[in-house]
């Protein structure tokens, strides 16, 4: 089911990934067990630096498309660490985000890729989020996040250039995903 997602993930994002430069620096907010870092630092970004954003805790406050909350996470920072390390991953930063009080911190760095599956936009309004989103980003950098069927951008995020993808699993046609891609500026390579 993991790998299912991340083909499907990658067969959905690949013409804007494949027409974007190259990302240095990567920021994956809410990486669970690390799935997708594994898969783009293997597949696509082997040279990439990844900083992964979560927090242990049991304490979860999910509302589709809802409020967020700085005491809310579901993470396992531990195991995210040895699952990481157990498929030889080894460019890659954990963000401690209680050790941050929930908050991105970019301590003055940028990231040219930023994404969040099933955390910002699924769980998490992408607008509870795009001001430290934004903050860390530099004009060109891109932004996906997963998001539900029924979604429709803000104002601020349609005020940016921005793409809705859709796309099926492999082996689940019937199960079809959303992806909200944007860029803070135009940039020649991305389609919207």
């Amino acid at each position: 089911d993991q790998n299912n997602s991340c083909w499907s993930e990658e067969r959905a994002l690949a013409p804007v990934l494949d027409a974007m430069p190259p990302p240095h620096r990567i920021l994956e907010i809410g990486p669970g067990f690390g799935r997708s870092a594994v898969f783009f630092s293997k597949r696509r970004f082997p040279k990439a630096t990844f900083d992964l954003f979560d927090g242990t805790g049991h304490g979860t406050k999910y509302e589709l498309l809802g409020n967020r909350y700085e005491d809310s996470f579901c993470g396992n920072l531990p195991l995210l660490e040895s699952n990481l390390r157990f498929n030889g991953v080894s460019n890659f930063r954990i963000v401690d985000a209680q050790q941050t009080g929930g908050r991105i911190s970019g301590r003055g760095e940028t990231y040219d890729l930023i994404y969040s599956f099933y955390a910002v936009g699924f769980h998490w309004s992408i607008d509870h989020w795009l001001d430290e989103v934004l903050a860390v980003a530099h004009d060109s950098t891109l932004c996906i996040f997963l998001v539900p069927s029924h979604y429709t951008p803000s104002p601020r995020v349609a005020a940016l250039p921005h793409e809705i993808v859709h796309s099926s699993p492999p082996m689940q046609p019937w199960n079809m995903v959303h992806f909200l891609l944007f860029t803070p500026k135009p940039q020649p390579w991305f389609p919207a």
